[in-house]
């Protein structure tokens, strides 16, 4: 989920194979209700997810518009498994590439099969490695912050979390695995990439350790608690906000890409990139 233009909340992707896409939810479309309480142009992502959130036995009615049409659609609710990162070769324009995609960070399932997935042969005989983080809304935090140790030097600072309080800094210990790998590394992102994605992604780049290709993404750089309330609704509350390894605030900014592109996500990986590398070489 991410904001539209007009305001409101955008779907951004649809998992394939969710309720949300057996449903006929498409990226795109503009949620307008959910169980009966309607979207507005004030309504963030994270409220709008709270209202998805329910029963598994019960369904929810989802109401979006797409294109000029308003749409109603029965959503059915299920436990799904998106955190695991799954391992491809492609080749583009006469470049090959390793292509790691991963949907989301969950917690103990996004690092091993991150680790799997960098010791299979589509990455490890590939020249190059691409981790497609494109519509990534982020996930579990802590996850996401040993998935970067995993290409990071001794000594190299993930994240910093700031409150009102205190400011706790994440800093590698050891030498990761892929820290020493010479192979060219590149972060494929676009303005659906969102909250842990971005510490992730921010920590690799501002470490000079991948190069950002794709869009600005999201902005969500806070660490928010939702509580359900006794009439049925939620209260969010902003607790902290993260800072990359040099400081930068991303909410409701960003992660700038070192090299722009507009890729849709339906495009294979290996071709967005191959068109970044060649903007780098001229």
């Amino acid at each position: 989920l991410g904001t539209a233009s007009s305001g409101g909340v955008l779907l951004l992707d649809v998992e394939p194979g969710s309720p949300a896409a057996t449903a006929g939810l498409l990226p795109g479309d503009t949620l307008l209700s959910v169980g009966g309480t309607s979207i507005t142009s004030s309504t963030s992502p994270d409220e709008a997810a709270s209202l998805l959130f329910g029963p598994l036995s019960e369904r929810v009615q989802v109401s979006v518009r797409r294109g000029g049409d308003e749409t109603a659609l029965s959503v059915g609710r299920a436990l799904l498994q998106t955190g695991a990162a799954k391992a491809s070769s492609a080749r583009a324009a006469g470049l090959d590439f390793g292509v790691v995609t991963l949907r989301q960070f969950s917690e103990g399932l996004t690092v091993p099969s991150l680790r799997e997935a960098m010791g299979s042969a589509a990455i490890a005989d590939a020249p190059a490695v691409v981790l497609d983080l494109r519509s990534n809304p982020g996930g579990h935090f802590p996850s996401a912050v040993e998935a970067a140790k995993l290409f990071l030097r001794e000594g190299k600072t993930i994240v910093s979390t700031s409150s009102r309080t205190a400011t706790d800094q994440q800093v590698t210990i050891v030498d990761g695995p892929y820290a020493s790998d010479t192979r060219p590394l590149y972060l494929l992102v676009n303005k659906g990439t969102a909250s842990a994605a971005e510490v992730f992604a921010a920590a690799l780049a501002e470490n000079g350790r991948a190069v950002v290709v794709g869009e600005r993404t999201f902005g969500k750089g806070i660490v928010q608690t939702i509580a359900k309330v006794s009439d049925g609704g939620a209260v969010i509350c902003t607790t902290a906000r993260y800072l990359t390894p040099l400081g930068n605030d991303i909410n409701g900014i960003g992660v700038e890409p070192n090299v722009a592109s507009t890729c849709a996500s339906a495009l294979a990986a290996a071709t967005c990139v191959s068109q970044a590398v060649t903007t780098l070489a001229t």
